[in-house]
């Protein structure tokens, strides 16, 4: 006979232990306090409120398997960061690497060495020859679905019920009723997830298959155990008849492996075996500090460079379109462009005298960037190319003034619809 449940005595010991959790975390109540003043929810992420208690504490350093608190308190930390830090928190080795880098330079647009010591040891991991690297395991994630949609010109993704790839919209979403729809806390979705996702349950490769036979499924992304609603371990054999119907149905396998990569140096991909077309995984390759990286194979490598290939070659054909317009008297523009906005100025025509005068511009704006780009006497001559005419700073206009900031008579005037 079952026993029920005394649900007074459950509020008078939560009463308690809130009571016991205040007096002992003043220092964190304090800072919780005057965080509300600055930070929305009193929290940096919304999701720090949702531990229990009625505010998070506060850290104050954190060390291999611990962190303590502002109040002294010391934990042992069985979250490590979401998985972040699941090498422990702030290992020697990486404090000394991060100081270095920090010294050298963090960010310049550029690379360095050191990204291709790391691709090439990705390589060996997991046995993808082509990485990339993003801030987060989310952006990869978009990053690898961009691809994925691109080179099969599909719309959809697959995913299984109550996965988790970070904050990607279309895997924000559940079944209901075998409809797919917005995930409990799904906050102003962009589209209905019904138009970009479909879903099945883990483990069915009836459903699976079912939802490939679409034709319209670009990539099915997975992890390869799901952790969000505790640890879903595939049946044995499930991974390689669910790989074999991507490749029959021609849908790319995308293997996240945020958090299943602490299955060994290579995660569950070469655990396993699982040889997925690409492959992520998020701040573990930073230990902790934000940063991911996505792999591809050598076949989507080819196709997704072919395909911007293609694009490129389709640009350059336009450009070469539009020159052959304006050099035939045509108007070569946007068609919801205003009609000073393209290749000619207003008071240009398509005569003689209109060609004499482009010739001389020609000379004097070569090479095409800038020529002279300091004047004689500090004057500046700006040359912008590529752009429409209205944004155009006329070659010949020069800055009189000793500084580089222009007087505010000289900036030039945008039309309204030129303001993004």
């Amino acid at each position: 006979m079952a026993t029920a449940i005394n649900r007074a005595k459950l509020k008078s010991l939560r009463l308690r232990e809130e009571q016991q959790f205040l007096a002992s975390h003043p220092n964190s109540a304090a800072l919780y306090a005057r965080a509300k003043n600055s930070l929305l929810g009193g929290v940096p992420m919304n999701w720090m409120k949702k531990w229990p208690g009625p505010f998070p504490v506060f850290v104050a350093h954190a060390k291999g398997a611990h962190f303590t608190d502002v109040d002294n308190h010391d934990y042992i930390d069985l979250c490590l960061g979401d998985t972040g830090a699941m090498t422990g928190h702030s290992p020697e080795i990486v404090a000394e690497a991060v100081a270095q880098r920090a010294r050298q330079g963090i960010t310049t647009m550029l690379p360095s060495e050191d990204a291709l010591w790391v691709g090439e040891d990705l390589q060996k991991r997991f046995g993808l020859p082509f990485w990339q690297f993003t801030l987060t395991a989310t952006d990869a994630n978009r990053f690898a679905i961009r691809i994925a949609r691109e080179i099969t010109q599909r719309s959809k993704i697959l995913v299984f019920n109550y996965c988790y790839h970070g904050t990607v919209d279309e895997t924000i979403a559940t079944l209901e009723k075998e409809t797919v729809v917005p995930r409990r806390g799904n906050i102003g979705p962009p589209v209905n997830p019904a138009e970009t996702t479909r879903i099945v349950e883990f483990n069915d490769l009836h459903a699976f298959e079912a939802a490939l036979k679409h034709n319209d499924v670009a990539c099915v992304l997975a992890e390869p155990a799901m952790t969000n609603v505790g640890i879903i371990l595939p049946d044995q054999d499930y991974w390689p008849a669910a790989r074999e119907l991507c490749r029959r149905y021609g849908s790319l396998f995308l293997a996240d492996e945020t958090h299943t990569i602490c299955a060994g140096p290579g995660g569950c991909t070469a655990e396993w075996q699982l040889d997925p077309d690409i492959l992520v995984f998020g701040k573990a390759i930073g230990s902790g500090i934000p940063g991911a990286t996505f792999g591809l194979s050598d076949e989507v490598a080819q196709r997704i460079s072919a395909r911007i290939q293609l694009e490129l070659r389709r640009r350059r054909n336009r450009r070469h379109a539009g020159r052959q317009r304006a050099q035939s008297g045509g108007h070569a523009r946007h068609p919801r462009a205003p009609p000073h906005a393209g290749v000619f100025r207003p008071d240009d025509s398509a005569g003689p005298q209109f060609q004499r005068r482009r010739s001389r511009r020609n000379k004097k704006t070569q090479p095409p960037v800038a020529r002279n780009a300091i004047g004689s006497a500090g004057r500046i001559h700006i040359h912008a190319v590529h752009t429409p005419q209205w944004a155009r700073i006329r070659s010949r206009q020069r800055l009189r003034t000793g500084t580089l900031s222009p007087p505010v008579h000289t900036e030039p005037q945008y039309p309204p619809h030129a303001i993004p």
